[in-house]
């Protein structure tokens, strides 16, 4: 077999010396196949035969290190070699595998998610809202006016590259209480912004409740692609208790009479729970309610157990981390919805696919999901939104965003995955990041934090995560196998002769 030229490598040759990776994860099953995967490059290589094999030559690329004399003491092993040098199982010996820190350093950005709060009062009093009623001040109901929205995305705008995209999400409270505003802030792009911005892209989004429907929303939906997320926490008897209308009564019915109707518009939308122990057991239902409902995705949340007014949710109301994770993986195996259309799945694919190490997995610390408050005030997180201490500034600020560097730097600390003592010593740590970073940064230093709290604060990101992670490598690495026919490596000696290594 000819040697193939891999874009991780540029196409180059093998360097003069190899070694294993520090950060080889070698997965086995009772099929005896092997699966190894370089834990920041990616692209797990699945070893179906010949397993012992290569793992002896695996000990002897550790002691040998140099490439000439491994050629030398297997000349039939080069393919193989190379194989192992494009999926970065070994690596080049004179090659540090430190993991720096992201950068800092002022920037502009590829791609940003604005949320605009246009709305921070709602219709429904849910048990768990992530909004305090203080930080929130829902009791007045405040929307933003037209100027703050304007304001956020050409500021947003002017810090994209060229050939950048942002995504303007309406969020609250419930957006849908202040259309106008969403509608003038659509108009402002089209007429205003559009023809100065050329070369960047845009795309509105709507995270709402649906208990509102005005009377032009499909004809703006339509008109402008819109894309819906809307929050069913399960059918009737699971929704209702956890997202009554304020007043009590319940909302399930009027939620769904509007899917229906964006549904028979031809509107995309998407479905999400906040999964609680009220529902966790539940979740197979959820997804087939989702998809009854006609949802092109389905997306499940475990309830974050502090609020923006920090204020630690009743224990009871955590879901069991374990039951989560075989909840998940019970619709994974459902088959109803495919695994890139199920939230966190989906998620954890593509952390596989993606090179690179994953320090973090949040966006916060370079303010590219910035959160605007209905005043203009601006926070790297809707769950920090109204938090004093993780307040960047105001959008009317020219500079807001480059003013946050000490904001920024801070979070990006204490969300490194290495900051934390139990993420540093897991294996599958830089595919995983350490997820959602909220429960950690809000809890860990909260006087009032129960143990009961931060265990679940962690578990609820670690269980399902490594519940799931294994299979998925498995899957991801069988993928390319089937993708990539032909690529063999022939073995020979070490009592393998004859066998082969389809990858």
């Amino acid at each position: 077999m000819s040697s193939i030229s891999d874009p991780s490598h540029g196409g180059r040759p093998l360097p003069r010396s190899l070694k294993p990776s520090r950060h080889l994860v070698v997965l086995k099953n009772e099929k005896k196949e092997r699966v190894l995967v370089n834990t920041v490059s990616g692209r797990p290589l699945l070893v179906r035969r010949g397993c012992d094999f290569v793992e002896s030559f695996l000990r002897k690329i550790n002691e040998t290190t140099v490439t000439d004399t491994l050629l030398e003491l297997y000349p039939a092993q080069r393919n193989l070699l190379e194989m192992l040098w494009r999926h970065g199982v070994i690596v080049d010996g004179e090659a540090s595998e430190e993991i720096a820190a992201p950068s800092l350093e002022p920037r502009r950005r590829s791609a940003m998610s604005l949320y605009l709060l246009v709305a921070q009062g709602c219709t429904l009093d849910c048990i768990y809202c992530s909004a305090g009623r203080e930080s929130f001040a829902k009791a007045r109901r405040p929307i933003m006016a037209n100027d703050v929205a304007q304001m956020a995305v050409e500021r947003c705008l002017q810090s994209l590259d060229p050939d950048g995209r942002l995504q303007v999400v309406f969020f609250g409270g419930e957006p849908l209480l202040n259309w106008p505003v969403v509608k003038h802030t659509i108009d402002y792009w089209e007429n205003e912004l559009r023809h100065r911005y050329r070369d960047r892209r845009i795309h509105f989004h709507l995270t709402t409740n649906l208990t509102q429907f005005p009377s032009d929303l499909i004809e703006r939906a339509k008109n402008h692609d819109i894309t819906f997320l809307v929050d069913i926490d399960g059918p009737a008897h699971l929704h209702d208790t956890l997202r009554p209308f304020c007043g009590g009564s319940p909302s399930h019915a009027r939620i769904i009479k509007n899917i229906h109707r964006l549904r028979g518009s031809g509107i995309k939308f998407e479905l999400r729970t906040t999964v609680t122990r009220h529902n966790v057991e539940h979740l197979v239902e959820i997804a087939a309610h989702h998809k009854e409902l006609g949802s092109q995705g389905t997306a499940f949340v475990p309830v974050t157990p502090i609020n923006s007014d920090e204020v630690i949710l009743p224990s009871d109301w955590y879901p069991d981390p374990e039951v989560f994770a075989a909840g998940l993986k019970a619709v994974y195996e459902s088959g109803l919805f495919p695994p890139s259309s199920v939230f966190p799945i989906n998620q954890y694919m593509k952390k596989i696919d993606a090179e690179g190490a994953h320090c973090i997995s949040c966006g916060a610390p370079f303010l590219n999901t910035p959160n605007v408050t209905v005043d203009g005030d601006v926070y790297p997180c809707s769950y920090w939104t109204g938090i004093e201490r993780f307040k960047v500034g105001n959008i009317r600020d020219p500079r807001v965003f480059e003013n946050a560097s000490s904001l920024s730097a801070d979070l990006l600390r204490r969300i490194h995955i290495d900051d934390d003592p139990s993420c540093r010593v897991c294996e599958l740590k830089y595919i995983c990041g350490g997820g959602c970073p909220v429960n950690r940064v809000s809890l860990r230093t909260h006087p009032k934090c129960s143990e009961e709290s931060c265990r679940y604060g962690k578990e609820i990101v670690c269980r399902p995560f490594k519940s799931m992670m294994s299979m998925l490598i498995w899957e991801a690495a069988r993928r390319q196998t089937e993708a990539v026919v032909g690529w063999t490596a022939h073995l020979n000696g070490e009592g393998t002769a004859g066998s082969q290594l389809p990858c």
